[in-house]
Formats: C-alpha cells, structure tokens, sequence
C-alpha cells in the first residue's frame, strides 16, 4: 500500500490537472448547488487518507454532508478520480498493486456511502415516528421502517424485517372495518397498494445489498425507499381525510356496500334528553362527557378491531360496524358497551352519572344489499322501538326481526310502484356464477332479475310476491330476457352457458315465448331454464313442448325443499330437457349441523348420476361445505364463499384481475 502512495504523491500534479479537466468537460457535474471547495484537491487528500487509515473521520465525512452536494454527484467524482489515477498509475505498478488500487476505490465509494445511509436513516426515522402511526393502516409500514432503522443504525441484520407485502400488518389490516371505510376510493387505494408493494421489494433489496456490503447500490435503494414511503404517508393520510372529514357518511358508504357481501351488526348509540342535559351542564360540559365517552369506547373497541370500527357521528352521537362476529358475540359487545356508559365520567372536576342512552343493534344479512337511506331510516325506525325498552336497547338481530325490518322497508315496493317500474320498462338483471367444485372455475352465469330504483338494483326477494300478486310475472319475465340480449356480448366474455328463472304462466305467454326465441336466436349460448314453481310438477307436458320446440333445456330448482315431485323429475330426464337439479339452499346450509342433511345431499348426488343430470349446490358460504360438496360428488355450486351477485360489468373487472393478479385487491 505504501508504494501505491508513494506512486500517487509523485504524480499529484497530473492527477490534479487531469481530474480538473475532467471535471470542466462533464456537464452533469456543472451543479453551482454543489460546493466541495477545492473538489480535486479535497478527493484526492481523502482518499490518500484512506488508503493509510482504511476509512475516513467523522469530520472528513461531514464536509461532504455540510457541502450539501448530490450523493449522486459525489460518487461520480470518486469514479472520474479513478479513471485519471489509474491512467496515470499504470506504468509504475503491478497488476496486483493495480488491482489493490481498484478495490480501494471502491471501499472509498462505501465508506463515504455508509456515512449517508446513517444520515439517510436519521430522516427516516422521523417518518417511522410519524404522527399518523396511531391510525390503523399507517401502524403496520410505520413498524416495519423502524426496524429497517434500528437495524442499520446498529448494524444488525438479525432484526431486519426481510418479509413479503402479503405478510405485512398493513395487508391484514385491509380486511379490517377502519381499513375497508378508508379504502373506499378505489384510484386512490390502488395506487396505495402498488406502493406498499414498491416499499417492502425496495426493502428486501435494501437487505440483500447491504447485507452484501455494497452500500453505494443500498443508499441510492434507501433514497428510493424513503420517497416511496412519503408517496405511501400522503396517499394514506389523503385517503384517511376523506374518509374523516365525513365520517358517517364514509360509515354508511361501507355498510352499504357490505350488505351485498357480508352480514354485519351495525349499532346506533345515541345519549337520550341531549337537550336537557346541556341545560343542566352546560352544553361545554356535556360535549366534553361526548368525548370521554368516546374515548372510553374506542380504547375497548381497540381490541376488536379486527373485525369492528367505531365513528361519532352527527345523526346519532355514535355508531359502531362489525363483521365476521356471531350473534352471541355481538351481544357481549353490547353488553360490555352498556357497561361502559353506565359509568360516571369526571367532566371539569364534576362527577357526572345515570346518563341514559339508547343503544340500536341491527342485523344486516348479506342478501339485503341495503341502499344507505334504508339503513338509517331501519336505525331509527328501530330508534322508536328501542325507547320502549326498559334498558332502551333494542336488538334486531333474529329472523322475526328481519322479517318485520324487510316488510317495513318494502312498504315502498307496492302494486303501483311495481307496476310503474314494469310499464318504464325498469328491469335489469344480475349474475351470480355457477362454479365447477373440483377447480372453482366459471361454468356458468346464473340470471337474477332486479328492478331499478334510482341507481339501485332491488333484489327480487323484496318485490316478486308482489308481482305475482298483480298477475305481472310474465311482463318481468319477458323484461329479463329483453335485458339480457342486450347485455349478450359482455355475458360471452364470461361463459357461453347462461340459467334464466322462469314462471310457470311464462311458459304459456306467447310473448314470452317469442322473446326467448329472439334471445336462443341472438347467443350463441347454452340457455338454461330453471323452473322455479310447484306449478311443474304435473305439468311437464308443458316443458316438454317448450324443449323440443326450442331445444332449450331445464332445470329444477329447489329441488328437496318439499315440492318437487320425484315422478316429474324422472319423467322430465327421461326426455332430455331435463339436465340440471339445483338443491334446495336450505339443506346446504345445513350442512355442517346435521348429519341427516349431508346423507340426503349424498342421496341427491346419487341420484343425479343416475338420471344423467348435474347437480347444483346453493348457498355455499364457507369451505367446510364446499368441501363436503366435493366429496359428495356435486359437481357444480355457487354462493357468497365463491361470488356474489353482480352486474356483468363487475364480473368481467373480477375476471380481468384474476387474469392480471398485479391489478391488486382493491378493485376486487
């Protein structure tokens, strides 16, 4: 080493000039932001320096960070240096004193980049300390960054977190009521997803490098790495403004949305004689005991916050989502939450006790798909019931209760709106998929007739007895078809086999009839019908002309709910229409509680094999059922653990991502 210093001090002049010239002719290093002084003279001193001492001093290296110059910049200056002392150098060297000369240069170019990283780690810090850290969905990026600091700073890669975005808390947190309410604005959350997933490869490169020792390539990832994570803090914290800044709308957004995939328990809690009490406390008095009571129900409702959130709220001074929970477990939430307001709070030094509230619970299955108004409208509705109480609580949480709700909120749904719906023509259709048991493939689309109410579709659990009631199925019928031949282009994007419900009084009406010749006429798809009525049983005659003039074939729905006739059934294979036996939803979701159920589905499996027929399971919505199914020998199921209904537009976005899985979760 001694002689390349020696060979680099006898050289000095022309190093210094050369490295001048260079430094003159490169534009890139024409920054006038950028002042080392005397760059040649300063560069060429430190790494002299270095090659005696093997690294630099602290002060040394601060005049690089006090200069203020490009780490960019600097590390191409070390490089243009030794371009010119190797040009200068290799007459009077070896090729080992060469290559020595080279790997000082680079062990030069990592000191001084490890000197950044610290300083580069210090700013990060910051972040990792951020206030946000307190919201869900920062905690889980927030974390892992401080431990990329700690371990760095310390020089300790055994806590360094090397982990996937899937295994990240923020990813499971996603799923969480807070997240999902965050969440609701799609363009923003999917450009928040793709950063997570920049961050933590940015972060398992960071390791690999500088576990490697190559700090040059770590400080330019940790730069990249902090940039990415203040794209992540801005677009979180834009994404929790929103959501924030009207919290109870951000609220019923959610439900409303959920209500068509997931059943939830929304809580409505409300002080009772607000008005009086802020004439006996003070209205400063009283709006502090709001918020000592909202402190206290959020720090329980911390610890439940995988699957419920909690929002104070205008209408009502506080209302509460939860998901994925029984019935039992939801009612031990609201007991615990009575508990708590039950307490006396210590408002200005003032003991205050025996406020009343009246605490709402309400069940929202997830077939319902509520529109917003409906929800508040059943809460308050509710509200008046739960006054009567003498607790003032008022769970309706059981199937009278969602009977009761369901017949309050179709009073809407009378003969004259359905018959205006039907003369405006205001049908349309969703679809639920039909899917293979074995691999969980799309065989094929079910179509289920909805009618349009402002930008909402109605499922018809809310108004078909009403329709038949006005003698008006055949027009919704005819309406459906009408629907889905408009629709034929994007159905065939998703499967070339497609089940339509049918009446039977639609099997006798000419111009139903015309219009499924017209819909057989414009696909070029495989239609199923599905009978839906006691009226088929014993009138298969009919059937039997509908298929051999329009070679369309049936199947028969709800087959073991009671009315379905094993003679017609068999009467209707021998023919051939028959191909499809869909079993009644209520035996699927029995399933898993009774033993008798599972050998009667065996049974049905049976027998379809038999006949020649496929069989269909409804209402499959967890795992254990669908593989029970499998194993029965069912070929084909659907329900809410595979799809939910949808519009076809939805299902072809679905269909895109599956194909394109870096599309991310949020559009799903």
């Amino acid at each position: 080493m001694d002689g390349i210093i020696s060979a680099i001090e006898s050289c000095l002049g022309e190093i210094s000039k050369g490295f001048k010239r260079l430094l003159e002719g490169n534009s890139k290093l024409k920054n006038g932001s950028v002042d080392l002084g005397n760059a040649t003279d300063i560069l060429i001193e430190d790494f002299v320096y270095f090659l005696s001492k093997k690294q630099l001093t602290q002060s040394q290296l601060n005049r690089y960070q006090s200069a203020d110059a490009p780490f960019e910049i600097l590390i191409n200056r070390i490089d243009l240096l030794k371009g010119v002392v190797l040009e200068n150098l290799k007459p009077k060297l070896t090729l080992n004193e060469i290559e020595t000369l080279i790997k000082s240069f680079e062990a030069f170019r990592n000191n001084i980049a490890k000197f950044f990283i610290k300083k580069q780690l210090e700013n990060l810090a910051e972040l990792s300390d951020s206030f946000f850290k307190k919201y869900l969905l920062f905690d889980g990026v927030l974390q892992c960054l401080k431990r990329i600091v700690d371990s760095l700073s310390k020089d300790d890669l055994s806590s360094y977190p090397l982990i996937s975005p899937a295994e990240c808390q923020f990813t499971r947190h996603l799923l969480y009521p807070e997240a999902l309410m965050v969440c609701l604005k799609k363009d923003l959350c999917l450009y928040l997803h793709t950063t997570h997933q920049t961050i933590h490869h940015l972060a398992n490169s960071l390791y690999a490098y500088y576990s490697k020792g190559l700090f040059v390539e770590s400080y330019l990832i940790l730069k990249n790495l902090k940039e990415e994570v203040l794209k992540f803090n801005n677009t979180l914290s834009e994404l929790y403004f929103i959501a924030f800044s009207d919290k109870e709308y951000s609220f019923f957004s959610l439900c409303e949305l959920l209500s068509r995939t997931k059943d939830q328990f929304i809580t409505m809690i409300d002080i009772q004689n607000l008005k009086g009490l802020n004439s006996i406390y003070g209205e400063d008095t009283i709006n502090k005991l709001i918020e000592s009571a909202e402190e206290a129900l959020n720090s329980f409702m911390r610890s439940n916050r995988e699957t419920s959130t909690i929002i104070r709220g205008i209408v009502s001074n506080f209302y509460i989502l939860s998901i994925d929970i029984d019935e039992e477990l939801y009612k031990n939430i609201i007991r615990k939450i009575s508990q708590i307001l039950k307490s006396s709070f210590i408002i200005n030094k003032q003991r205050i006790e025996n406020i009343k509230y009246t605490i709402v619970g309400l069940k929202i299955e997830k077939d319902l798909n509520l529109k917003t108004k409906d929800i508040i409208k059943t809460l308050l509705f509710l509200k008046e019931k739960a006054k009567l109480e003498k607790d003032s609580t008022y769970l309706a949480i059981t199937q009278k209760d969602k009977q009761e709700i369901l017949s309050f909120l179709t009073e809407k749904y009378n003969e004259v709106f359905i018959e205006t719906k039907l003369k405006n023509r205001e049908v349309d259709v969703e679809f639920q998929p039909i899917y293979t048991t074995n691999d969980r493939s799309i065989y094929a689309l079910e179509a289920l007739g909805r009618i349009k109410d402002d930008d909402k579709l109605i499922p018809a659990g809310l108004f078909i007895d009403r329709v038949y009631k006005i003698n008006r199925i055949e027009t919704f019928d005819r309406l459906i078809l009408q629907a889905l031949i408009e629709k034929k282009d994007r159905i065939k994007l998703i499967t070339d086999r497609l089940f339509v419900n049918a009446s039977f009084n639609s099997l006798l009406n000419a111009s139903y009839l015309n219009e499924l010749k017209h819909l057989l006429d414009a696909f070029d798809l495989y239609v199923v019908i599905e009978l839906t009525e006691q009226k088929f049983v014993g009138n298969i005659g009919i059937i039997n002309d509908v298929y051999k003039r329009f070679k369309t074939v049936f199947a028969v729905d709800d087959f073991g709910a009671g009315y379905s006739s094993l003679k017609s059934v068999i009467d209707l294979a021998k023919t051939g229409g028959l191909k499809v036996l869909k079993i009644d939803g209520s035996l699927i979701k029995d399933i898993d509680k009774n033993k008798y159920t599972r050998k009667t589905v065996k049974i049905i499996s049976n027998l379809s094999k038999e006949l020649g027929l496929l069989t269909v399971a409804e209402f499959v919505d967890n795992e254990s059922t669908l593989s029970f199914l499998k194993e029965a020998g069912i070929e084909l199921c659907q329900g809410y653990l595979l799809s939910k209904p949808m519009p076809i537009e939805d299902l072809i976005l679905n269909k895109t991502i599956k194909d394109k899985p870096n599309l991310n979760i949020f559009m799903a």
